[in-house]
Order: structure tokens, then sequence, then C-alpha cells
């Protein structure tokens, strides 16, 4: 029995040893982005339109963006000025926004910038309470990345006139409305002290992502001017820079097996059992009741013989020794 409890000791400590997961405490390393900057053209061709004989207007850059790589007129300014200038990039710039910025170690997340445009004209359309008949505002500019694929996405104010439509005014809101989308060359995968550029030859006129203006933005935002297809001329140049050391992100927990049962080396742990198990047992009190019957049984019947035995060996004495030497 001290055996079969030894057993049933190990399989408790060995099924114990396998229900225990060691934890996975390694964490993946994401470097943080110490800088990133968009230059975006929305479409040059639009910008160029602005400013133009036909729209008559202007353009304002609302801080923090900026025109560093515009190169352009921000205004109509007659006679002499007509349209924008062949190389000029006309590209506006927007101030990153790293608090509401994320990206995962596969490329995938969202860069925020900071700064507003508006593009303002057709003053002859402008209907009644408004200056305009050509009012797009563009703030709140996100990129959307999640590997080589991406998008574009803003929050806009467009008022005036449906110039391309009904000629009814407009006055209409859109919150993160995706303008465009564009195919990175590679995933924005973040590496310390690397740096990732559509254009490392610089920003110029023809630099940077081609992008597909989406059914919302080419009908909704800009009122029917233009189809929902790529444009070669519609390019953003993007750069972000990472830091030298990373930020500990936890990293997916890996399943750990358990060790196999042969090869555990272990001490058995006493079992509790019912009744009096810290005390040797007698040996009728060993076993299951049917084992303790079948010992008591086996110890009666051997009683009985052992009585017989003397009683025959007591006969024969009595008739060999004894009898002979009694009084006739």
């Amino acid at each position: 029995m001290s055996q079969i409890r030894s057993a049933s000791a190990a399989a408790v400590f060995v099924l114990a040893a396998g229900m225990v997961a060691t934890p996975a405490t390694h964490a993946a390393t994401v470097p943080a982005i110490d800088a990133a900057s968009l230059n975006w053209n929305l479409k040059r061709t639009f910008s160029s339109y602005i400013t133009g004989p036909i729209a008559k207007g202007k353009i304002e850059v609302v801080s923090p963006a900026n025109v560093q790589h515009f190169g352009g007129f921000l205004e109509h300014n007659p006679p002499s000025q007509r349209f924008q200038p062949d190389d000029a990039s006309l590209k506006y710039g927007f101030a990153f926004n790293p608090a509401n910025s994320t990206l995962d170690a596969g490329g995938k997340g969202v860069l925020a910038f900071d700064g507003a445009v508006r593009w303002t004209g057709h003053k002859a359309y402008a209907p009644q309470g408004q200056e305009y008949g050509l009012d797009i505002q563009f703030s709140d500019v996100k990129v959307h990345v999640d590997g080589t694929a991406g998008k574009i996405s803003v929050d806009y104010w467009v008022r005036g006139t449906n110039i391309t439509g009904d000629q009814s005014a407009l006055n209409e809101r859109g919150d993160d409305a995706v303008f465009a989308t564009f195919t990175l060359s590679e995933p924005i995968t973040p590496a310390a002290g690397k740096t990732y550029n559509t254009s490392p030859d610089g920003i110029t006129k023809g630099s940077g992502a081609t992008t597909t203006i989406t059914e919302e933005g080419a009908k909704k935002v800009m009122i029917g001017f233009y189809e929902p297809i790529e444009y070669d001329d519609a390019l953003f140049d993007l750069t972000v820079s990472f830091a030298g050391s990373g930020q500990s992100v936890p990293a997916p927990p890996a399943a750990t097996p358990a060790p196999a049962p042969t090869t555990t080396t272990c001490v058995p742990v006493p079992v509790p059992q019912s009744g009096p198990t810290w005390k040797e047992l007698s040996s009728t009190d060993k076993g299951s009741p049917a084992e303790r019957i079948t010992t008591g049984v086996t110890l009666a019947i051997a009683a009985f013989g052992l009585l017989g035995v003397l009683s025959g060996f007591s006969k024969f004495a009595f008739e060999r020794f004894l009898k002979p030497r009694l009084p006739k």
C-alpha cells in the first residue's frame, strides 16, 4: 500500500507541475518617433487654379502649418501674374503632433499633424451671407499607415456655392474624412536611428508619394472639381525619424511547454487521507474494507487450524507417555 500512496503522490506532483506555465516577461522594443514632417500639395493644379485669373483667390496658411516648400503665389495679383511657376512644388508643410501619433513595430499606426490651410476664390459666386463662392479649409491632417498601404484623413469645412452642381449654397463640415489613399514603397518599420523618407532627393514639384482622391474627397470636399482617381500631381512628402533608443512595449506572451513527466525528478508529497494518516496502522487496519475482511478470515482459519494441531498433539502425548504411567 505504501507503494500505491507513493505513486499517487508522484502523479499529483507531476500533474501540478504540468499545469504551471512559465510567464513570458520579455518585451519588444519600439523606438520612439524623434521627428516627422509632412509636405502635401493636395493637388498641384488646384493651388494654381485658386490664385489664377479664373478663381482670382488666395491661399491662407494657419500656424503651425507653413509654406516653406510652396514656392509660388499665395494670392492672385493682376495684371502680370497669371498662373503658378511651373517649377514650384506648391506644397504645404504641417507640424508633427507626437502626442496624437502612434506606430507599432510592424509599421501600423497614425501620424498626426497640426496646422490648417484655407483656399478661397470666386467672389462673384458668393451666396448671401458669405464672402466667397469657393471656400475650402483643411485641418487635423492625419496619415494612416498599415504596412505599405495608407490613407490621408482631414477635418474639412466647405462653404460657398455648389459651382459644379445646382448652384446651391454650401456650409458643410467633416471630421476625419478620408480624402486620399496611397501606397508606400516600403513599410515605415521603426528602427533605432532610422529615417524614412519618401523623397530622399528633396521636396520638389514631382517628388513624393502619389495619391488617389477618394469618392468623398472628389465629389463632396472638392465639390466635383475632380474625379476619384490617382493623379500624378497629387503628391505628399513624408519624413519619419526614430530615436536612437527605444521605449518598451509589451510583446504578446509566448506559450511555454510543460516539463515532460519522464524527465521530472521529484520528492513524493504526502497525500491527505481520511482517518489516521500520520501513524503506522496495524495489519488489520491496512487496506480497503474487502482487504480487511479477507485478512480477518485468514487469521481466524489459521487460529482454528492451530487449535486442531494442538489438540491432536495433546492426544498423542497422552496415549504415548502419560497413559502407561497411570495407576491400573
